[in-house]
């Protein structure tokens, strides 16, 4: 994952993968899509 090599927090969306298997590969938040990101990241 480009985010964690960078040394940035990850956003995922789960359109492709389950939320539990994008948190395994790295990720540190999830959501179903960008209207559903979750408030406590947002600047």
């Amino acid at each position: 994952w480009a985010a964690k090599a960078a040394g940035a927090a990850c956003l995922a969306l789960t359109t492709s993968l389950d939320a539990p298997a994008l948190r395994a590969a790295g990720a540190d938040w999830t959501a179903p899509d960008l209207a559903h990101v979750p408030p406590d990241i947002l600047p």
